[in-house]
């Protein structure tokens, strides 16, 4: 997994503030085997070896107004 974060923030006032933040992850690809099930029959197959792969990437963004009374 690898992940980068980064944030801003502005101080408008002593009282009002804006923040923004953007967070990035990605899993890279992962292989293996596969395992499946029949809802219908409750078969179950097998397939072995690099049969199956997950890869994710995502992208959080935030936008905070911070107001001190």
């Amino acid at each position: 997994m690898q992940s980068l974060a980064m944030g801003l923030s502005y101080q408008i006032n002593p009282r009002f503030s804006v923040k923004a933040d953007v967070d990035y992850q990605m899993y890279t690809e992962a292989k293996g085997s596969t395992r499946t099930k029949h809802l219908d029959t409750g078969k179950t197959d097998y397939y072995g070896g690099n049969a199956g792969s997950q890869t994710a990437r995502t992208v959080l963004s935030s936008l905070a107004v911070n107001y001190h009374f």
